[in-house]
């Protein structure tokens, strides 16, 4: 399989599964197991491979700007991005769609239309409900966040990188699962990322 082992590895993770770097025609990174041979069709490999820790610290310091790139040169929400015609299956023994979702950090959008606004975020805090789709090596899965609006900072919460952003926090049931998400969208940019916890191992951040 093409790509090397780009990372150093120590004791505690020589038996922690590796993981690909992958690419699609979108340019959005995602993660691959290394076990399961070449990518679907769609994804290309980058040559960056190791633990999931390694490569998910590669794909953050590499895609800055988490629209996909058709948005990114104007295609705007004539865009369908929530629907991909061949997405990334779940291969059976590579877990449940509940593992394969937590504990990572997706990039989100809308679902129909993709792009989030002011006026929609405003509108599903005024519902108590916000519609997501999370995307990632698994395809794309949307999901329906039942927001907790006492957790939910609209207007002055502060990004990683020190930009201001709107955190929303919520749950949702997948697979007989309870799941909490937590998402952050850039006030400017409102590109996003969220971060899903099975719920009793929540944690109230985005990064950690």
């Amino acid at each position: 399989m093409a790509g090397t082992v780009s990372s150093k590895q120590g004791d505690s993770e020589a038996n922690e599964p590796i993981y690909e770097v992958v690419v699609n025609s979108d340019e959005e990174y995602s993660i691959w197991p290394g076990a399961l041979g070449d990518p679907p069709r769609g994804w290309q490999l980058v040559s960056v491979r190791g633990v999931k820790g390694y490569c998910l610290d590669y794909i953050d310091e590499k895609w800055t700007d988490r629209r996909p790139s058709s948005l990114r040169r104007g295609a705007g929400a004539s865009v369908d991005v929530a629907v991909r015609a061949e997405p990334l299956a779940v291969p059976q023994g590579a877990g449940g769609l509940v593992d394969v979702l937590t504990d990572v950090r997706h990039p989100i959008t809308g679902t129909v239309p993709p792009t989030f606004t002011t006026e929609r975020l405003r509108m599903a805090l005024g519902t108590g409900f916000l519609h997501l789709c999370l995307r990632g090596s698994h395809g794309s899965t949307t999901v329906a966040l039942k927001l907790d609006r006492s957790a939910c900072d609209f207007d002055a919460s502060v990004g990683e990188r020190g930009e201001r952003v709107h955190r929303l926090q919520g749950t949702c049931e997948l697979d007989g699962a309870l799941l909490r998400c937590v998402v952050e969208i850039d006030a400017t940019t409102m590109s996003g990322v969220a971060r899903v916890h099975q719920a009793d191992r929540f944690s109230p951040s985005v990064s950690s």
